[in-house]
């Protein structure tokens, strides 16, 4: 799941986690970004100005946040690591939609048909003219 390390965010998460357990008890619902260990590895802002701490106190959720006046929206680290973003978001769908095997028979029988073109041109440049 990708969203904003705060308030809102945590519940939004719990919701997704709430209702997907409902819909679809086997489903995977991984929290990848943003994490409070990402905000603090890469040193995100994190400190919102008082007005968006005054939303994020009318938040129903500000009640469990233990991060006190701590927010950090995706973007931020989109836009700080945008490669690290992108190639964990890579990372995380690929674990779940790529099958190493399909990906080994797909190379497979490409080689089989490269092959078969360098057999049929090497079989047309050695007949006689």
């Amino acid at each position: 799941m990708i969203g904003d390390f705060d308030p809102s965010g945590e519940g939004i998460k719990n919701n997704v986690l709430d209702y997907m357990s409902w819909l679809c008890p086997d489903a995977i619902v991984e929290d990848i970004t943003v994490t409070h260990e990402q905000a603090e590895r890469f040193e995100l802002e994190h400190v919102p100005d008082d007005s968006e701490y005054e939303k994020m106190q009318r938040d129903p959720n500000f009640r469990k946040w233990t991060y006190g006046r701590y927010r950090v929206e995706t973007a931020a680290l989109r836009i700080q690591e945008p490669d690290y973003f992108d190639n964990l978001i890579r990372h995380c769908a690929d674990k779940y939609i790529f099958d190493e095997e399909v990906y080994k028979q797909v190379q497979q029988e490409q080689k089989e048909e490269r092959d078969k073109i360098k057999e049929m041109v090497e079989d047309v440049l050695a007949e006689p003219e």
